[in-house]
Formats: C-alpha cells, structure tokens, sequence
C-alpha cells in the first residue's frame, strides 16, 4: 500500500514537473516574440495575456503608474471589451492596488473581500477572490503593478504563480523602461532639433521686442506650457520687469515690475543656475505678486545668460498635460535661456547701433547746418527736433542765459506751452530769493523752463528728475496739452566754464529718461554751445569786417577820388590867382579839373559798381575778367590813355573756386586793373587764369611804367597792399614783379584744396 502510494506520489511530480517545463517553453517563445515589438502597448498586453495564460488566472491587469503612485495606463486580461468599458475610469489606486505601490511587495490574498486593506470593487466590476499581485520595478523605482485574480485550478495562488508572475513583471519593467528611454530619446532629439530652429529664428530677429515675443512663443510649444514669461533686469537697479508673455494671464503680467531681492527671479539670476519649483503656493521665494499674476501650481526658472551676464530671467508654469516639470525640462529651459540671451544681446547692440547711427546722423545735420547758416535760432530748432526723436520723448527746449547771468530765456522749444509758466517764489535767481523779485526791484520775467535749469548752472553734468511728483520744491513748465511732464531731463550748455543755457527734455511717463538719454542730451548740449559760440564769433567777425571795410573804402577813397578832388580844387585856386596875368594858362588847367573831375565820377560809379557786386555775387572768373575789361578799356575818361585789355582765362580755372571766394578775386583784379590805367599809363593789358598743380594761377601783366621793387615804392602803395591782404585771406599769395620801362606783371597763386 505504502509503496503504490509512493509510486502515486512520484507520478504526480513527474507531471507537475512536466507542466512546469511546458510552462517555461511557453514562457520562453512568448518572451522571444515579445524582444521583436516595438510598441509598448502591445507589450504590456501580450504580457498580461501570457500572465493569465501560464498562472492559470481567470483575469489579469497590468497598470503603468507615475512617480506619484498615479494609474497612467491599465491592461486588463479576460475581460470582453464591453465589461471592460462598463467598470468606467482608471484605478486611481486606492485599495490593494495602492498597497502594491506604495510597499512595492508580492501580495498574495486567498478571498479579497475578507482583506481589511480591500476597498471593495466599484459598479459592474465582475466578482473576483483570490488575489495575486507583484510589483513591476526597476532597482528602487516603481513602474507599476501586475495583478492576477481568481485561479483556476486552485482556490488561491501559491509560490510558483508568484515567481513566475515576478518574471513576467521583470520583463514588462524592461519593456516600460526601454519604452520610457525611447520616447525620452524621441523627445529630446525632437527637443535638440527645435532648439535649433529656434536658435536660427530667434537670431535673425533684430527687433528687441519681437525677439522677446519669439522667445517666448517657442518656449511654450517646446515645453507644452500654459504659460511661459521673460523678465529682464534693469539696468540701473536690482528689479526685474516683465516684458513678453505667452499664454494664460498675459495681460496681469507684462509690465509687472518686481525686485530681485525678494523673488525667485533674484534667486536664479544670483546663482546663474536655474529651479523647478513643485508648489507655487507654499514656497518663500516665489513674489507673491507673481503668484497672484500667475495663479498656477508649480514653476521653473531659468536665466537669461550669456557668460557670467545674466540679462533676466525666463519662467515656465504648469504643463498643459498637468505633469510635472523634470530635469531634462530644466535642461532646455536653462539652453533656451542661453540662446536667448544671445539674441537679445545681439538685438540690443543693433538697436543700440541704429540709434548711435541716428544721434551720429543728426549730429552731422546739426554741424552742417552749423556750417552753412548762421542763424542761431535754426540750429537750436535742428537740435530740439533732434532730441525729441532720438529720445523718444513729446518735448524738448533749449534756454539761453540771459545777460543778468541769473534768468533764461527760451530759444526753441518743442511741445511746451507757448505761454510760459509763473515760476514761483524763491527759483527766481541762483541765491534762491525769498521775495521773487531781482536786484533792481522789479518781478523777474516768467520763465518758460523748469527751475532745475538753474540748479545745473553749478554741476558737473545732465541731471534727471525721475518723477516730477517727488519734487514739490522745482517748478516744471507746462506741455501743450496742458498736463505738467512727469520726468524731466537737463544738460547744461557750457563753454569750458561758462554757463551759456540748459537743454531740457520733458517726458509724460515717470523713470522715462536712462543714462545714455543723458549722455545724448549732453552731446547736444556740447552742439549748442559750439553753435552759440560760433554765432557770437560771427558776429564778432561780421562786425570786424565791416569795420574793416570802412578802413579799406576810407583808404581808396585817400588814395583816389580824395586826392583827385584835392588836385582839382589846388588847380582852380592857381586859375583864380593867375586868371588877369595867363588867361591861356588858366585855360588849359581849366581843362585838366575838369578831366579831375570826371576821373573822380568815373571812379566814384566804379566804387559803387564794386559795392554791388559784392551784394550780387559774382558769376565764372572769366566773365567777371571780361566785365572789368570793358569797365576799364572801352571808356575811358576824358584825360586818360585808351586801354586795350586781353582776358584768356579758361573754363576750368573760371570755375575752380567757390563763388564766395571768386568775389574777393575779382576785387584783387579790380585794383590791379584800377592801379595799371591810373597811375602806370598801360595801353595794353592781359589778363590770364590756368590751373596749376592743384593751384589757380591768376596773372595780370601790363606794358605800362613799372616801377622799382627795390626802392620800397610798391609797399608803399595802398593798393598793392590791399591785394597781397586779399590774397592771405585766401591762403595764397601775391607775386609783383616789375621794372621801370617794361612794365608789371601781378600774379596770384591760389591752393584749390582751400
């Protein structure tokens, strides 16, 4: 009996043996069919089916869970697809299948519903006892749970089920993670290529804003954001502002200005490394005016940095798919805020280079009109307009001290008021008077520019109200549609130490004017007074030159007319004297003042002739030669020797000089011509021009006298040094040469570059 029970036993090993091995074989060719998919949700299903299959279960589920224990996805075996539909959402993991999670241990549970840890099944889920439940992990992490319900054969699962579910789960931990890889490859690789493209769109934009507008754009699409926000730093201060936002909230945040002190922007911006942030809500560092503009749940940051410069700060907030954000996220966050650091820099610079080109444009307009008016005041105009469009701000004004060194006085303006505001008590002056009255007693003219005009006179350099309301003590002018400017800007114009008046710029925005609006209002501050000061040499110029050419025509005129005059008035004494005793005599001299006389009219109309050309300008110096050829040569006065004057200047040399400076040459021709028929009796006269090695040689050669350069006679005469004066004015100079008897030949040599 004992040994046909032995024999049993040995029989019912042989075959469960044989059942495993079947088993294994199973196993084996299923799990090599399983290494040639590619698709994970094939995987997983075929190794829930296979699971049921081997175990002899009659249902089976594999879920994938994330790493908060949340049910992602879930595999069901056994089930028709109609029960399965009918059972409604996911598992959110309570119960038993929180335990396998959240312990990551084998379960194995003969009746579920007497489990304490059971939560109970939810409506139209088909009835289940038996339980066994393996966790799907990889070293410490869990990936999910494979369960097994109800066996076949048996009333519950025993050790060999569990091993053999452990394997399976082993290979769907594989296949989870291979497939968690892959599609982390996919993504990055996709992430690589759209970093890519965004580093080549967003380097070719150039405009500040639009960069930002891009940046933030793409930064969205990259991460799956609901809300991505760039804030750059300000360059005068630890504060950050918003300037681009794409997606939810937008409006509450552009223009949000926070301190770098007291957020999670001056966090990132000072370690230059970025942070993700899993709770908005709970955490210090995030400004809880961010927090209230963004009303989202978890955050990251990254700088905006290019070397060891951080320019701002470029946040994300919650994933439009809810999940969290991870550190391959904070990776191509952090990369995007290298690039847009770059472009951004690169868009200021050629910002920067267009506005340096402007100011350098307006610069050049300002000293061109400089040079080619003197009208103070139309420069001073160039100057306002200049400014209020290189500095972006409605209204400008340039103010000129006046001559008690105390008030100012409005020159040009810009957007003001045109009736000047009543300064009041105690800006009226430097000493800062309490009466508002001046020195003589008498009110002081209102002033048309604010009272920080004066405050400059003593500085250094420009000086800025960043916001008029914080200074109750200035007084600010009015602008044009009533409303006083709300931050104000001022440079002195100064001449090495004089003070000659103030630039201003007013702006209807507080904080509007930076440090290099103040060095452009100082360069052109540095223009005015250029152009006031040249206006004042001007006039000073234009003043010595009419005194000097009162000296030059009281000169001619002693030289000339005066002394003809002179000689026709001693001859008539000598006929009065003479008229009883040598009637003939007396006749002849008769003769000759009257010949005085007409010399003398002929030369006062050819001084009056002179004097109009130089109102009217000359034309080509051959036609001006011409002119005073036939003034000269063809009438004669009574008395004088007839002239036959030659002109053969060519066309080039007519043309060579300006026709400012072909004014004085005609005036060196005119004496020339003047000196070679009055005093050196020429009949004939030419009159050459060439151009001579980057010189106009103009040469006047007569038959006439001559006379002898040794003996000082030439020097001597008003004329010669009226033209050698001339032609120094001109950066040229006079060559005379001349001997008695064979007449005189004048040259002046002019350089063209001059």
């Amino acid at each position: 009996m004992a040994e046909r029970s032995e024999r049993g036993g040995k029989t019912r090993g042989r075959r469960e043996g044989s059942e495993l091995s079947d088993t294994f074989v199973v196993l084996s060719d299923a799990l090599a069919d399983l290494a040639a998919e590619r698709s994970l949700s094939r995987v997983l299903q075929r190794i829930a089916d296979l699971a049921r299959e081997v175990v002899g279960a009659r249902y089976a589920a594999l879920g994938v869970a994330d790493s908060n224990g949340r049910i992602l996805e879930f595999i069901t075996s056994g089930l028709t697809p109609q029960a399965r539909a009918a059972i409604g959402p996911l598992p959110r993991g309570h119960g038993l299948l929180g335990v396998l999670i959240r312990e990551g241990q084998p379960v194995r549970i003969p009746v579920i519903a007497s489990d304490p840890r059971s939560s109970g099944f939810p409506p139209n889920h088909p009835p289940m006892t038996s339980l066994l439940g393996v966790p799907i992990s990889l070293g410490s992490r869990i990936l999910g749970d494979l369960y097994l319900t109800d066996k076949l054969t048996a009333d519950e699962f025993d050790e060999d089920d569990e091993r053999l579910a452990l394997l399976l789960a082993r290979h769907a931990a594989v296949a989870i993670e291979n497939a968690h890889l892959n599609d982390e490859l996919e993504r990055r690789l996709e992430q690589l290529s759209s970093l890519r493209e965004f580093g080549q769109v967003i380097g070719q934009e150039l405009d500040v804003e639009r960069a930002l507008q891009t940046i933030v754009e793409r930064t969205a699409e990259l991460l799956n954001a609901s809300l991505v926000a760039i804030a750059l730093k300000d360059p005068n201060g630890d504060f950050y502002t918003f300037e681009a936002a794409a997606g939810r909230r937008v409006r509450r945040l552009l223009g949000l200005r926070v301190s770098g002190r007291t957020s999670m922007i001056g966090v990132v911006a000072g370690s230059g490394r970025g942070a993700i942030v899993d709770d908005l809500a709970h955490d210090d560092r995030v400004s809880l005016r961010v927090l209230e503009a963004v009303g989202g749940r978890q955050g990251l940051w990254a700088p905006l940095q290019g070397g060891t410069r951080v320019v701002g700060c470029i946040m994300v907030f919650d994933r439009q798919t809810g999940e969290p954000f991870t550190e391959a996220d904070l990776q191509l966050a952090e990369a995007i805020g290298q690039q847009a650091s770059a472009a951004i820099e690169n868009a200021r610079l050629y910002e920067r280079a267009r506005h340096e080109a402007s100011t350098s444009q307006a610069l050049l307009r300002v000293t061109r009109a400089m040079n080619a008016s003197i009208r103070l005041e139309e420069i001073l105009q160039l100057i306002v307009d200049a400014l209020a469009e290189l500095i972006g701000t409605p209204a400008v004004a340039v103010s000129l001290l006046a001559a008690d060194g105390v008030h100012f006085e409005v020159a040009a303006t810009r957007a003001l008021t045109q009736e000047p505001a009543e300064a009041s008590s105690g800006s009226s002056s430097l000493e800062g008077r309490q009466d508002g009255f001046g020195t003589d007693g008498q009110r002081p003219a209102p002033e048309r520019v604010s009272s920080l005009g004066r405050l400059v006179i003593g500085g250094e350099g420009p000086s800025v109200v960043a916001d008029t309301q914080d200074r109750p003590d200035l007084v600010f002018p009015t602008l044009r549609d009533g409303s006083t400017p709300r931050s104000v800007a001022v440079a002195p114009i100064r001449l090495s130490e004089r003070v000659l008046g103030v630039v201003e710029a007013y702006s209807t925005e507080p904080n509007h004017f930076t440090e290099d609006d103040t060095v452009l209002l100082a360069a052109f501050a540095d223009q005015a007074a250029t152009a006031i000061e040249t206006a004042r040499l001007f006039g000073q110029a234009r003043q010595l030159a009419l005194l000097q050419e009162r000296d030059r025509i009281a000169q001619e005129l002693h030289d000339g007319i005066i002394q003809t005059i002179y000689a026709v008035g001693l001859t008539l004494d000598y006929c009065r004297l003479t008229l009883r005793e040598n009637p003939d005599d007396v006749e002849v001299r008769l003769a000759d003042a009257a010949s005085g006389l007409n010399r003398a009219i002929s030369d006062i109309r050819n001084y009056i002739l002179n004097l109009t050309n130089r109102v009217g300008g000359v034309g080509g110096l051959r036609d001006a030669a011409e002119g005073l050829a036939r003034e000269y040569g063809g009438a004669a006065a009574p008395g004088t020797v007839p002239v036959t004057i030659v002109v053969d200047v060519d066309a080039d040399a007519s043309t060579a000089v300006p026709a400012e400076r072909r004014a004085e040459i005609v005036q060196v021709l005119r004496e020339a011509l003047s000196n070679a028929v009055r005093h050196a009796r020429a009949s004939t006269i030419t009159i050459s021009g060439r151009l001579d090695g980057g010189r106009l040689v103009l040469r006047m050669t007569d038959d006439g006298e001559g006379f002898n350069l040794a003996a000082g006679s030439a020097m001597g005469h008003h004329g010669l040094r009226n033209m050698t004066n001339r032609a120094r004015m001109l950066d040229g100079h006079l060559d005379v040469t001349s001997e008695p008897g064979h007449g005189t030949t004048i040259s002046l040599v002019l350089p063209l570059s001059s």
